[in-house]
């Protein structure tokens, strides 16, 4: 109704009462709802409880998400993911990793959820423990190895697809919580606590290196097996099937990308990918046309799948060719409103933000040298405030000052943007450049700084202390 609202201005006044009532009854029974789920207690049947519990914990992750309190949603999906695995450790069965242990007890359709919420945590959570990650990444490794030469349906495809991602992006996780505890551990400079981590020549996790390159032949191996079931999908009549075919490819293709791409250490590595970043271009209009058949424009639509946006967001990011990155933003800000959490916004902002500082650096060629290429350093969702504003930092490399052994010297860019703006998702190009060496503002009051800002206070310092001591 507030979507109405804001397309209809005839009925903007009406749709938006209407939307305020649906808004206090569904918050009243939610919390009669959630005083009902603290009933739930260990019983004799341990399976009853399971079961209970695993729908409680889907129920408030839904609700939650709606509420845009990502951090409630995000842990309750942890909860109930350790609950399930625990009973499935107890079950042991030959397809680990891509269904129930026993569908009687705990239903495929409850196992896949957790299993996409497993993977919406590894790909936009800052949350980087090793150990989880290193556990959680070698799920279903004797299904994958076993994985059909060729799928035989959109079902099959879709099961081997979801747990490809989950130990794809754990591995990616895994990386980054390996160079973080590097940096940190040795006192390097810029040390980042989030997934937008800069890779340095000498932080490059060469121990994961035979892992990463195994992860990316099972990607290749599903989309070699997801071929003919491809072919024959994306020109069906039924829109449904065309558009999951769409969406699987584009997911494969992403993640191909940014796995390869966690362990790049300059930017100008992501230009061999062009024929991926056409090809998700257009599969994504393709699932676009597909959406509208079956949704129609006013219907309301409560959207917690993780669609095409990653891959979207991965063409404006890393894809420097001006007309695709254009082209893949404004596709991602189309489809922002179908989006309940508003999370669909914030990857707009990102994109846009991204988009603007690297257009400065663009040449009368076209091309954007590796100077003038950002990589984004830190994001902060303010979820526990009031605002729900957002704060990132991109920064670019732009010399090794102590050597191929020490981390880049950065240059720093730093913008904090409303939820008006983000959800109005503003032409982001036009920012101001922060004032000072440091190139940030000053950190907001009470609100935790990134280890990349603290370490910023101390950097200069690190630099005169070796020069003054320099043989030359």
């Amino acid at each position: 109704m507030s979507h109405a609202a804001s397309v209809q201005p005839e009925l903007r006044d009406a749709n938006q009462r209407i939307a305020s009532l649906h808004r206090e009854f569904a918050l009243a029974t939610y919390d009669k709802a959630i005083c009902g789920m603290r009933q739930i207690v260990p019983s004799g049947d341990n399976s009853t409880f399971l079961r209970k519990a695993l729908i409680a914990c889907l129920l408030v992750h839904c609700i939650e998400s709606c509420l845009q309190d990502l951090n409630t949603a995000y842990f309750q999906a942890q909860v109930g993911y350790e609950l399930l695995h625990k009973w499935i450790a107890e079950h042991p069965h030959k397809e680990t990793g891509i269904g129930s242990p026993n569908s009687n007890i705990i239903e495929d359709d409850i196992f896949s959820e957790f299993a996409r919420q497993d993977l919406h945590g590894a790909m936009r959570w800052g949350d980087k423990k090793l150990e989880l990650h290193q556990a959680r990444r070698l799920e279903g490794t004797d299904t994958i190895m076993n994985m059909p030469l060729v799928f035989s349906s959109l079902e099959e495809a879709r099961r081997y697809a979801e747990l490809v991602l989950r130990r794809t992006f754990h591995l990616m996780s895994e990386a980054f919580a390996c160079i973080i505890a590097v940096k940190v551990e040795s006192g390097h400079a810029y040390t980042a606590d989030t997934p937008g981590e800069l890779v340095d020549p000498c932080h490059v996790p060469e121990t994961l290196l035979e892992d990463r390159d195994t992860y990316l032949r099972d990607i290749r191996r599903w989309r070699h097996a997801f071929r003919p079931v491809f072919d024959s999908s994306i020109l069906s009549a039924d829109p449904e099937n065309a558009g999951a075919a769409a969406l699987f490819r584009i997911r494969a293709l992403d993640a191909e990308i940014v796995l390869a791409g966690a362990f790049f250490t300059d930017e100008c590595s992501f230009d061999r990918y062009p024929p991926e970043f056409r090809e998700i271009i257009a599969l994504s209009r393709i699932f676009i046309q597909k959406r509208k058949q079956t949704t129609p424009r006013f219907e309301p639509i409560f959207n917690l799948e993780n669609g095409i946006e990653n891959g979207l967001q991965s063409v404006g990011m890393y894809c420097r060719d001006k007309n695709l990155r254009h082209e893949a933003l404004y596709l991602l800000r189309s489809q922002a409103y179908l989006d309940a959490t508003k999370y669909t916004c914030r990857m707009a902002i990102r994109v846009a933000y991204h988009i603007g500082l690297e257009e400065e650096g663009r040449r009368a060629d076209g091309s954007i040298p590796e100077s003038a290429r950002y990589h984004r350093n830190w994001c902060l969702n303010h979820w526990f405030e009031k605002s729900q504003d957002v704060t990132l930092i991109y920064a670019r490399r732009l010399c090794y000052p102590l050597g191929k052994s020490y981390p880049a010297k950065r240059e720093w860019k730093q913008r904090t943007f409303t939820q008006a703006e983000i959800e109005d998702m503003v032409e982001a190009e036009n920012y101001e450049c922060p004032p000072g060496r440091g190139k940030f503002d000053v950190w907001p009051a009470g609100i935790r700084k990134p280890n990349s800002v603290k370490w910023t206070e101390v950097h200069d310092e690190l630099l005169r202390t070796v020069q003054r001591h320099s043989p030359d």
